[in-house]
């Protein structure tokens, strides 16, 4: 390898070369070669006049300040104030070196023919402020034709008859008239309206004042007031009139609570009937008035003695179509015919029956297995036997018995029962 070197532009050249690593260094000084093997100064820092400025068309840091903007330090990114002038004027992203030479500032203008086809473009546009006749606008006058053209002005009114032309443009105004209402007005729109329709043809066949009318008829008919009774019962209401026969109504008005009582029978006896052990005995009983029945009341005229079994009490029984069904009855009371002393008697249902006037029928049943004396009621004498074929329907009898029964029946048809004969008094309570 050889280096030729002319160290500062001087006289001095050195020439090395190294060859097989033996490096040799020959000097010119002056055009006489001086030969070095590894001699001479191989230090650069051995040079002499090393430090000085004797090359001024080299920069050092001093020309170099003097000629350009010195570089900002790290703190200011390594840009001078110039760039940082140009480089807060662009816009957008970063995306490497650019090349801003050329460009716009961000604040600049143009004239018409910077921009291309501009002014060609405007040509035959029209000015921002301008008009048109009505030729120039598609099917205007042709449409205007077509609209209804306004008539003479009218004095302003509220009016609820209105007057309008062809053209359905108001022309008058005026308040409605009788000879203006139609007929089959709804009666709603009468007055406050709270008459129907109905109501309002009421009217019709009317004569005379409707109040005259009514104060000429019968004032409210109130009991006792204008309006007698019967037997002190009021003739107002609903259901019949209760008439009793002399002897019920004395009874009644001197304070007795019994609501009936045995068919054509007095409080008097002229005989006895004596029940029979497990022979019920049923007597029919017409209610005058619906009434809340209690039990059953009768005459005892012999006190019963005898051991009592199966059942002793009463029972009330309702009629239909030739049936007897039981509704009350009291609970089983072997003292029932042995409560002590004779005269009038009484047992009580269960609970309380609500009646209606109607036909009914007592029930009553002795049962014993052993009698000193069986208990007697008091009678009058037996119904004649020609109630035995009776024109009653249903085969309805006015006393019947049945056999051989230890508890009252719940239902029994009239056909299968025995007629009796026998006249009991007996009352409802």
């Amino acid at each position: 390898m050889i280096v030729i070197k002319n160290v500062f532009g001087g006289s001095k050249v050195y020439i090395k070369s190294i060859y097989n690593d033996v490096e040799t260094v020959i000097i010119y000084n002056g055009g006489e070669p001086v030969t070095s093997g590894g001699g001479g100064v191989t230090d650069h820092g051995d040079l002499t006049g090393l430090g000085d400025d004797d090359h001024t068309q080299y920069h050092n840091d001093s020309r170099g300040d003097a000629r350009y903007e010195p570089i900002k330090g790290a703190d200011d990114n390594f840009v001078t104030d110039a760039e940082k002038v140009k480089l807060s004027n662009l816009s957008g992203t970063n995306t490497g070196d650019q090349d801003l030479s050329g460009k716009a500032n961000v604040s600049h203008t143009h004239a018409q023919s910077d921009i291309t086809n501009l002014v060609t473009d405007l040509a035959g546009k029209a000015a921002s402020s301008h008009t048109h006749a009505q030729s120039d606008i598609t099917n205007l006058t042709t449409d205007l034709a077509a609209k209804v053209a306004g008539n003479g002005a009218i004095t302003g009114a509220t009016k609820t008859k209105i007057t309008y032309d062809s053209k359905g443009l108001v022309t008058a105004g005026a308040d409605i008239a009788a000879a203006d209402l139609p007929t089959g007005i709804d009666a709603a729109k009468i007055n406050t309206g709270v008459v129907s329709n109905t109501e309002f043809n009421y009217l019709d066949g009317v004569t005379s004042a409707i109040q005259t009318q009514i104060d000429s008829k019968q004032a409210t008919l109130v009991s006792g007031t204008n309006l007698r009774t019967v037997n002190g019962n009021t003739l107002l209401g609903s259901t019949n009139i209760a008439t009793y026969s002399d002897e019920f109504s004395v009874l009644t008005g001197l304070g007795w609570t019994s609501k009936a009582q045995t068919f054509d029978m007095q409080l008097l006896t002229a005989t006895s009937y004596t029940l029979i052990d497990r022979t019920p005995e049923f007597f029919s009983v017409y209610l005058r008035e619906a009434a809340t029945l209690t039990g059953v009341g009768w005459l005892q005229v012999v006190n019963g003695s005898y051991t009592a079994n199966n059942y002793n009490g009463v029972g009330l029984y309702t009629y239909s179509g030739g049936t007897m069904t039981l509704v009350a009855s009291s609970t089983n009371d072997g003292n029932c015919w042995q409560q002590g002393g004779t005269g009038y008697k009484q047992k009580a249902f269960s609970s309380t029956y609500a009646a209606a006037q109607g036909v009914y029928y007592i029930g009553m049943l002795y049962c014993r297995s052993a009698a000193v004396t069986a208990p007697t009621f008091g009678n009058i004498a037996a119904y004649p036997n020609t109630l035995t074929n009776t024109p009653f329907t249903n085969s309805a009898k006015l006393s019947v018995t049945l056999s051989t029964q230890t508890s009252l029946i719940s239902s029994q048809a009239m056909s299968g029962a025995t007629n009796n004969l026998s006249k009991v008094w007996l009352t409802l309570y």
